[in-house]
């Protein structure tokens, strides 16, 4: 009997690593762009028209980068998936939640950025630059609601796992339910133009960035040891059944 984990081990610590990968290419995204640190939802409109036309060409590649990372985060999300299904079994709704809500969010990844493109396609009035910006950075910092339930989602699954022999280790639950807690701020950034809940403050963006940035990174070495252990568990089976006596 062939140990299907086996053969598809390189499949899978590829999509595990596509969570930090996701990570550094949005980051690289927006660096290029200019856009970290983010700008104060403040500042004025000449300033931030200036700012837009002065970056144009640094704003779209930049932000061309950011778009491809939302796949990437799905893959990454698909293979967590999998392995989720394995706790739930056949009956396994929320997995299925976890993961349409991880594709929305590689969507919402790449959608606010189209607010920017939209800006610089051609040339446009200072008002509706100024919108179009502030639709981009209120989009794409505050809206945490698919992420927020996908967090939920796997933090439910793996605390219900009571087995002798949990796929996840236990506090890997208890850790994605104060990532979730800890994303909420920045849902509420449309209310604050300065301080530490607007757009780029304290809690609404960089407490946003840290918690979803270490998510990915601790779910990526997580996943890699459950990817082992499945692999040394069929190939124990395998060799209980080739060792077996006939009957």
């Amino acid at each position: 009997m062939g140990n299907q984990t086996e053969l598809h081990k390189p499949v899978q610590y590829w999509a595990a690593a596509c969570g930090p990968i996701a990570m550094i290419m949005a980051g690289v995204g927006f660096i290029m762009a200019h856009f970290l640190p983010p700008p104060e939802p403040s500042r004025g409109v000449v300033e931030t028209v200036a700012f837009l036309t002065a970056h144009a060409n640094a704003i779209r590649a930049g932000l061309l980068i950011m778009c491809l990372s939302g796949g990437t985060y799905i893959l990454f999300s698909v293979l967590l998936t999998m392995h989720l299904n394995r706790v739930e079994g056949h009956f396994n709704i929320l997995s299925i939640f976890q993961v349409v809500n991880a594709a929305l969010v590689g969507f919402i990844v790449i959608f606010p950025n189209y607010y920017w493109f939209y800006a610089l396609f051609r040339p446009r009035s200072p008002e509706i630059m100024i919108l179009l910006n502030d639709m981009g950075w209120i989009t794409f910092g505050g809206f945490i609601w698919n992420i927020f339930w996908q967090y939920v989602a796997v933090a439910v699954i793996v605390l219900r796992d009571r087995s002798n022999s949990p796929i996840f280790p236990r506090w890997y639950g208890y850790f994605t339910v104060s990532v979730a807690v800890g994303v909420l701020p920045a849902g509420l950034n449309m209310w604050f133009l300065d301080g530490p809940m607007a757009w780029n403050g304290a809690l609404s963006w960089w407490l946003e960035v840290t918690m979803i940035a270490s998510w990915s990174y601790t779910t990526f070495f997580v996943l890699l040891g459950v990817i082992r252990r499945q692999g040394e568990a069929e190939a124990f089976q395998n060799r209980h059944v080739d060792g077996a006596a006939p009957q």
